[in-house]
This record gives structure tokens, sequence and C-alpha cells, in this order.
């Protein structure tokens, strides 16, 4: 389910895919400044949906994100807030 909502590539629409996992078992985890994606990341019976795909994001954005996050962990959004400011804005 993890790689169908990635992909984006089903038949149907991928909000679909997200509803038809609840009822299979499958529990959709919110976006992680440590996970920022761009994939969706399967987690034993949940799916952690990427802080990329957060709605109003511009591709700037995004790719902000992703080059900020790099391999650390971070320890929260005011950290990955300061790293993509200071990233190109």
């Amino acid at each position: 389910m993890a790689a169908v909502l990635t992909n984006g590539k089903g038949f149907y629409h991928p909000l679909v895919y997200a509803l038809e996992s609840h009822p299979l078992g499958f529990k959709l985890l919110p976006p992680s400044v440590n996970e920022p994606g761009p994939a969706f990341v399967p987690q034993g019976r949940a799916i952690r949906v990427p802080l990329t795909r957060m709605k109003g994001l511009t591709s700037h954005t995004t790719d902000a994100i992703l080059d900020a996050s790099g391999s650390l962990a971070l320890p929260g959004l005011q950290l990955l807030q300061r790293r993509t400011e200071s990233s190109g804005s």
C-alpha cells in the first residue's frame, strides 16, 4: 500500500487507497520531520505519510526540506524551519 501511495500510479485516486488502508488494518501516521519523504514509509501495520506531501508546500519548500533533513535526526520543526530558511530562501 505504501508503494502504491508513493508512486501514485494505481488505478484509483490516491485518496481511495488511503481510505481503503483502514479496513485492511493499516493506520496512517502523521508526517515526521525525521522521515520527510518523498516516499510513504511502512512501519509494521502503519504507513508514515511523508512531510513533503503536506498540502500547500511548494516544490521549492519540499526540496529545501529534503536538503535540510539529510541523514541527521531533527529534534523538531523549529530546527527544520531554521535549516530550510538558511538553505536559500
